[in-house]
């Protein structure tokens, strides 16, 4: 089955749902915010086509954490989640973070190594959020 990213011409109801599942269609995802926005499993995305109710479907994809150096070439960067994280976990009971933020904590970022950031906040003593303990974050 293929995960898809599904918008809808309105709100998320039982209707839409028993439809859904009328058509061997798998719910892994109703948001409480968005509510024309879930995600679905389905063997094919024709059946998904189909339906007059959805306004947009589009694959899911998994992300990746990019770190941008000031030569402006990509390269992946490994990431460590505290405490652990059971990405695979998530994923199967139908958490993807859709429209989370995601906050850094850390003394410092290597503007040289890194690039500049979305958008930062000092909580040292230091006059600006560069690292100054050599890291490298």
């Amino acid at each position: 089955m293929i995960k898809y990213n599904v918008r809808l011409i309105e709100q998320y109801n039982d209707d839409i749902e028993y439809i859904l599942k009328s058509k061997d269609i798998r719910i892994r995802h109703i948001d409480k915010v968005l509510s024309d926005f879930i995600i679905v499993e389905v063997n094919d995305k024709y059946t998904l086509s189909q339906l007059k109710f959805i306004k947009s479907i589009k694959e899911t994809r998994t992300g990746r954490l990019l770190d941008v150096p000031r030569n402006k070439q990509p390269y992946k960067m490994k990431a460590t989640t505290a405490p652990d994280i059971d990405l695979d976990l998530l994923k199967n009971i139908g958490l993807y973070g859709i429209g989370s933020k995601i906050a850094v904590i850390d003394s410092g970022h290597d503007i040289e190594k890194c690039g500049e950031v979305e958008k930062a906040m000092n909580f040292t003593q230091h006059p600006n959020y560069y690292d100054t303990c050599g890291h490298v974050s």
